[in-house]
C-alpha cells in the first residue's frame, strides 16, 4: 500500500465516526476539519498484529518526511490516502491516542536526505479502519 496523502485533526472529531469493527470500515455522520500534512514523497506504513494476554493488539508506524517542522494538535488523528483512492483512519477519539514525534536530520552529505520526520504510533485493539468518507 503507497500512502500518498496524509491529514490530521484533533481526535475528538473521531467522535463524529460510526465503527463498523466486524467491517473493518469507518464512516462519518458530519464534516471533519481535516488539514494536509506537506509531506515529500511517500509515507511508510507499517501495520502488525500480535496476541499478547489472550487479546489481539494492533500496532501502526506511520513515517512521513516533511518539509518543515509541524504543530500538531494532542491527542491527534491522522486520515491516510493510499494511491488508489482508499483511505484509512490511524487513531480514535479515546484512549489509547495516536502517538506522535517529530525529529529534524541535518546530514554531513549531499546525498542523505535532510528535513523532518514525522513518527506516529498507534498500538490498540482496533484495526486500521478503512474511512468510506463524511
Amino acid at each position: 500500500m503507497h500512502v500518498v496523502k496524509v491529514e490530521y485533526c484533533k481526535a475528538q472529531h473521531l467522535n463524529a465516526v460510526h465503527f463498523s469493527r466486524r467491517r473493518r470500515k469507518a464512516y462519518a455522520n458530519q464534516f471533519i476539519p481535516w488539514a494536509l500534512l506537506c509531506s515529500i514523497g511517500l509515507a511508510s506504513l507499517e501495520s502488525k498484529e500480535e496476541v499478547k494476554e489472550n487479546v489481539l493488539l494492533h500496532s501502526h508506524r506511520l513515517t512521513v518526511n516533511l518539509a518543515e517542522e509541524i504543530k500538531l494538535p494532542s491527542p491527534l488523528a491522522l486520515r491516510l490516502t493510499t494511491s488508489t483512492g482508499q483511505q484509512f483512519l490511524l487513531g480514535a477519539a479515546h484512549r489509547p491516542f495516536v502517538d506522535a514525534s517529530q525529529a529534524i536530520n541535518f546530514t554531513a552529505r549531499p546525498s542523505e536526505r535532510s528535513g523532518v520526520t514525522l513518527t506516529a504510533t498507534y498500538s490498540g485493539r482496533e484495526p486500521l479502519f478503512e474511512f468510506l468518507g463524511e
